[in-house]
Protein backbone atom coordinates (compact mmCIF):
# COMPACT_ATOMS: atom_id res chain seq x y z
CA UNK A 1 0.00 0.00 0.00
CA UNK A 2 1.62 2.97 -1.35
CA UNK A 3 0.44 5.10 1.90
CA UNK A 4 2.28 2.78 4.48
CA UNK A 5 5.46 2.69 1.99
CA UNK A 6 5.77 6.68 2.22
CA UNK A 7 5.30 6.58 5.87
CA UNK A 8 2.08 7.89 6.13
CA UNK A 9 0.44 5.96 8.32
CA UNK A 10 -2.56 7.91 9.88
CA UNK A 11 -3.99 8.10 6.05
CA UNK A 12 -3.12 4.45 5.53
CA UNK A 13 -4.88 2.93 8.82
CA UNK A 14 -8.09 5.47 7.45
CA UNK A 15 -8.47 3.79 4.12
CA UNK A 16 -7.92 0.41 5.67
CA UNK A 17 -10.89 0.96 8.22
CA UNK A 18 -12.90 2.34 5.47
CA UNK A 19 -12.11 -0.54 3.30
CA UNK A 20 -13.15 -2.60 6.58
CA UNK A 21 -16.37 -0.87 7.21
CA UNK A 22 -18.13 -0.68 3.54
CA UNK A 23 -16.91 -4.13 2.56
CA UNK A 24 -17.27 -6.13 5.67
CA UNK A 25 -17.83 -9.34 3.32
CA UNK A 26 -14.65 -8.67 1.07
CA UNK A 27 -11.48 -11.23 1.03
CA UNK A 28 -9.39 -7.91 1.80
CA UNK A 29 -10.85 -7.65 5.04
CA UNK A 30 -8.64 -9.77 7.22
CA UNK A 31 -5.15 -8.16 5.40
CA UNK A 32 -6.72 -4.79 5.97
CA UNK A 33 -6.74 -5.52 9.45
CA UNK A 34 -3.43 -7.28 9.37
CA UNK A 35 -2.00 -4.32 7.90
CA UNK A 36 -3.30 -1.37 10.54
CA UNK A 37 -1.41 -3.45 13.10
CA UNK A 38 1.77 -3.35 10.80
CA UNK A 39 1.12 0.75 10.37
CA UNK A 40 0.56 1.15 14.20
CA UNK A 41 3.90 -1.05 14.35
CA UNK A 42 5.66 1.02 12.04
CA UNK A 43 4.77 4.35 13.66
CA UNK A 44 5.66 3.11 17.16
CA UNK A 45 2.74 2.71 18.93
CA UNK A 46 3.39 -0.43 19.97
CA UNK A 47 0.71 -1.02 22.20
CA UNK A 48 -1.87 -0.24 19.35
CA UNK A 49 0.14 -2.56 17.00
CA UNK A 50 -0.29 -5.48 20.27
CA UNK A 51 -4.51 -4.51 20.52
CA UNK A 52 -4.88 -4.58 16.15
CA UNK A 53 -3.01 -8.02 16.59
CA UNK A 54 -5.17 -9.58 18.87
CA UNK A 55 -7.98 -8.34 17.18
CA UNK A 56 -7.20 -9.94 13.98
CA UNK A 57 -6.20 -13.39 15.98
CA UNK A 58 -10.01 -13.07 17.60
CA UNK A 59 -11.48 -12.06 14.18
CA UNK A 60 -9.94 -14.27 11.80
CA UNK A 61 -8.43 -17.24 14.28
CA UNK A 62 -8.02 -20.03 11.26
CA UNK A 63 -6.71 -17.89 8.58
CA UNK A 64 -3.50 -18.77 7.59
CA UNK A 65 -1.83 -15.27 8.81
CA UNK A 66 -3.30 -15.92 12.24
CA UNK A 67 0.30 -17.20 13.64
CA UNK A 68 1.83 -14.50 11.54
CA UNK A 69 -0.31 -12.00 13.92
CA UNK A 70 0.40 -13.77 17.34
CA UNK A 71 4.20 -13.51 16.03
CA UNK A 72 3.80 -10.21 15.45
CA UNK A 73 1.88 -9.56 18.68
CA UNK A 74 4.62 -10.90 20.71
CA UNK A 75 7.44 -8.40 18.98
CA UNK A 76 4.43 -5.57 19.77
CA UNK A 77 4.19 -6.56 23.53
CA UNK A 78 8.35 -6.86 23.31
CA UNK A 79 9.20 -3.66 22.10
CA UNK A 80 6.78 -1.86 24.57
CA UNK A 81 9.31 -3.18 27.33
CA UNK A 82 12.38 -2.96 25.47
CA UNK A 83 11.92 0.82 26.74
CA UNK A 84 13.30 1.05 30.73
CA UNK A 85 13.34 4.10 32.97
CA UNK A 86 16.25 5.09 35.33
CA UNK A 87 15.64 6.66 38.18
CA UNK A 88 18.42 8.37 40.53
CA UNK A 89 17.68 10.10 44.18
CA UNK A 90 20.38 11.93 45.20
CA UNK A 91 21.00 12.51 49.09
CA UNK A 92 21.54 15.19 51.57
CA UNK A 93 19.98 18.03 49.60
CA UNK A 94 21.23 17.45 46.05
CA UNK A 95 18.22 17.27 43.35
CA UNK A 96 16.80 14.21 42.05
CA UNK A 97 17.62 13.32 38.99
CA UNK A 98 15.69 11.21 36.48
CA UNK A 99 17.57 9.30 33.26
CA UNK A 100 15.45 8.12 30.62
CA UNK A 101 16.96 5.95 28.68
CA UNK A 102 15.16 3.85 25.28
CA UNK A 103 17.05 1.15 23.41
CA UNK A 104 16.35 -1.65 21.07
CA UNK A 105 17.16 -5.21 22.07
CA UNK A 106 17.12 -6.20 18.64
CA UNK A 107 20.48 -3.99 18.00
CA UNK A 108 23.76 -4.66 18.69
CA UNK A 109 25.58 -2.63 21.45
CA UNK A 110 27.88 -0.06 19.43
Amino acid sequence: MKAINKSQYGAARSLLETLINNHPDSAFVSPAKLSIGDARYAEGSYKQAELEYRDFITFFPNRPEASEGEGKSTLSKERQNSKVGFRCSGRRGRPNITFLHSFDLGSPLR
